[in-house]
């Protein structure tokens, strides 16, 4: 018979179940996640309060449904050296580009948002916070674009769309490679247009011990030079990646 090891903290224990379960299998509701643990409605209810309390959990007024806010990732040592690494890097491109620098990291079928940096002097801020994901077939955009074409994601059959004068517009697979080829070629991806919070990114992928290891992004809001300054900022973000991980940088697509 196998032997049942009691937690010190029980209560502790099923709030990190499901902030796992959340984590890896996206919303879910109060009598799916008291099936998946085992557990009585009315205990399940009152962690979910608790991290809810805590801003850990969110919960849809109108689904009823739980999401998690944030991203339960294991460190190793490995990973543990490359944080240290994207840390400086981040706070050295927020400094040099005035943009919010974010660090993206893989987690099941998205790219979740692990670090970020903001400069100092900043006026307007990027909304994004930690834990917040990218899927990578929903919107077609700079992280998601950056990570698909590092992994070798097929886009046939998948509903991938992009903001065009602030539509919702779907794109076919065909144009999802030309955009992909045409990323490959700058070394880096872009947002072609703001988002509905008048915010796009530059992204750039990392790669450590030979690995795609995740995605640098620099966020920036609407301001009427942003365009003449995309050359200076795309080569900044591009040559801070190569000076910190000494890698030759660009995009590969599948």
């Amino acid at each position: 018979m196998k032997q049942v090891i009691k937690s010190p903290a029980p209560a502790l224990k099923k709030g990190i179940q499901l902030l796992e379960r959340l984590s890896e299998k996206g919303q879910q509701n109060l009598e799916a996640l008291a099936r998946d643990l085992d557990e009585p409605k009315a205990s399940v209810l009152r962690y979910l309060d608790t991290l809810l309390a805590l801003d850990l959990v969110e919960k849809d007024p109108v689904s009823k449904e739980y999401t998690a806010k944030i991203a339960l990732i294991r460190v190793d040592s490995a990973n543990k050296d490359i944080s240290g690494k994207v840390r400086k890097l981040l706070d050295t491109l927020s400094t040099k580009t005035c943009r919010t620098a974010e660090w993206y990291v893989l987690n099941n079928d998205r790219m979740v948002l692990e670090q970020r940096s903001e400069p100092e002097n900043a006026e307007i801020h990027v909304k994004a916070r930690i834990g917040f994901e990218r899927l990578l077939d929903d919107e077609f955009e700079a992280v998601a674009r950056t990570a698909i074409s590092n992994l070798n994601i097929d886009v046939s059959g998948k509903k991938l769309w992009v903001y065009r004068q602030g539509k919702k517009i779907y794109i076919d697979p065909a144009e999802c490679r030309k955009i992909l080829e045409s990323d490959n070629r700058n070394g880096y991806a872009m947002d072609m247009e703001y988002n509905v919070n008048g915010v796009r990114r530059y992204a750039a992928p990392v790669f450590y011990l030979g690995k795609f290891a995740g995605v640098i992004a620099l966020s920036e809001n609407f301001t009427p030079d942003a365009d003449r300054q995309i050359a200076k900022i795309s080569k900044l973000l591009m040559d801070a990646i190569k000076e910190r991980f000494q890698q030759t940088v660009g995009l590969r697509t599948s």
